[in-house]
C-alpha cells in the first residue's frame, strides 16, 4: 500500500449538530446507509493533493506539511504500542490509521485499527 486514502462524511462537520452520525463519522459502514450518501465517499490521495493545492496555494502542501505529520503520528504511535505488539513469523499485520485534519491543517490521530477493511 504505498499510496493512502479519505473517507469523507456525507454531511459537512457541525458541532451544533452533534446526533448527526453523518456530520461526524466518516466510517464507511455508518455512511453507507445515510441519507446523504456522498459518491463513493472516498477521495484518493490525487484528489486530496490537488483540494490542499487549491486551499493553500501550495502544490507541494501534501509532500511538504502533511505528508511528515503522518509519518510522525505514525512512529509516535507504534513506539507508544511497541511492547505490546507481537512479532509474526513469515507474514506481517496490517495497520490502518484514522486521523483527522483540522482547520489549520494539522493532523490529529483518532485511532488505530489491526486489519482495517481496504475495500
Amino acid at each position: 500500500f504505498s499510496d493512502c486514502y479519505l473517507r469523507l462524511c456525507n454531511r459537512m462537520y457541525d458541532l451544533s449538530d452533534l446526533r448527526d452520525r453523518e456530520r461526524h463519522i466518516s466510517n464507511w459502514q455508518v455512511n453507507k446507509l445515510g441519507r446523504n450518501i456522498v459518491e463513493g465517499g472516498v477521495a484518493s490521495l490525487d484528489d486530496f493533493r490537488t483540494e490542499l493545492h487549491e486551499i493553500t496555494g501550495r502544490p507541494e502542501f501534501w509532500e511538504e506539511e502533511m505528508l511528515p505529520q503522518v509519518k510522525d503520528i505514525v512512529v509516535q504511535a507504534v513506539r507508544a504500542a511497541e511492547r505490546q505488539l507481537i512479532p509474526r513469523n513469515e507474514s506481517f499485520e496490517l495497520y490502518g490509521f484514522d486521523l483527522m485534519v483540522d482547520e489549520t491543517m494539522r493532523m490529529w490521530l483518532l485511532e488505530v485499527n489491526l486489519s482495517p477493511g481496504c475495500e
